[in-house]
């Protein structure tokens, strides 16, 4: 970083809370979710203060969401907003929210949605609920 000064009352002023040491790319930092953890790694360099953002597929392909790599006096860090796959149950291995977009092959007569062939997106966020509307397509599609 550089240091910025500043005149209040005529008296040159430093400001040094943007110098620190930078984070090298390369640099990682442990995810604080997974047994074992994630290794996140900063792809370029990131100054003192600064974040890096990265897609959290960049730790497991079935991941959604981001991971926001943060530099402080050359210590890495990271906060995300990470996603993973769930059971049935809704419990995902790596102790991650679960996956709120799930596309289902179903073909007609959900409760709740127009008749329609082939596959059926939907956004949820109740695992309980989406179980329930698969169980309802499959049964429509046994009757059909």
């Amino acid at each position: 970083g550089e240091a910025e000064v500043t005149c209040i009352a005529s008296i040159p002023t430093p400001n040094v809370s943007t110098c620190g040491r930078s984070c090298s790319a390369g640099e990682t930092t442990l995810t604080p979710f997974g047994t074992p953890p994630y290794t996140a790694r900063a792809q370029a360099r990131i100054e003192h203060g600064q974040t890096e953002v990265q897609s959290c597929r960049r730790l497991n392909a079935e991941f959604g969401g981001t991971m926001e790599l943060y530099c402080e006096f050359g210590n890495l860090s990271m906060t995300h907003s990470c996603t993973g796959k769930c059971d049935e149950e809704g419990v995902n291995e790596d102790g991650l929210p679960c996956s709120t977009t799930t596309t289902t092959s179903t073909t007609e007569g959900v409760r709740g949605f127009k008749q329609y062939r082939g596959s059926l997106t939907c956004q949820v966020s109740d695992v309980a609920v989406l179980k329930r509307a698969w169980q309802f397509a499959t049964a429509m599609t046994k009757k059909s």
